[in-house]
């Protein structure tokens, strides 16, 4: 079996960190994957190191999906390419592991009051 590193895939959500966590948990483990690591990056940003095989990419793609998080561009862009890569080469190599990065934004922990204080200050 060949390990492969892919690009960080982005992700942003508007629920509650507490309900989003078990379940994007539950998906990538559903899927086969397992969770690596786990960390905070930020206040609102959260890190899942993660592995799965690119046979199940598919899969988890549907899945986070499915927890109501919304992916950027580039995330979207990396995961569907991996998925359209998977039709496309040898049954052999279907069972290469995938490390994957994921980041979770969490928007509803932006207040006003924390904007006003990120803002530069004008001169």
């Amino acid at each position: 079996m060949q390990i492969r590193n892919i690009q960080i895939i982005q992700a942003y959500s508007h629920q509650d960190r507490e309900d989003l966590l078990p379940a994007v948990v539950d998906a990538i483990v559903h899927c086969g994957g397992w969770v690596v690591d786990r960390r905070d990056l930020s206040e609102m940003t959260l890190s899942f190191q993660m592995e799965i095989e690119l046979r199940r990419i598919v899969e988890l793609y549907a899945a986070l999906l499915g927890t109501g998080m919304e992916m950027t561009r580039s995330g979207h862009r990396a995961l569907s390419g991996l998925c359209t890569c998977g039709r496309y080469i040898r049954q052999s190599e279907l069972d290469q592991i995938l490390q994957m990065q994921l980041e979770v934004s969490f928007l509803h922990e932006i207040t006003p009051h924390w904007l006003m204080l990120a803002q530069p200050a004008c001169a």
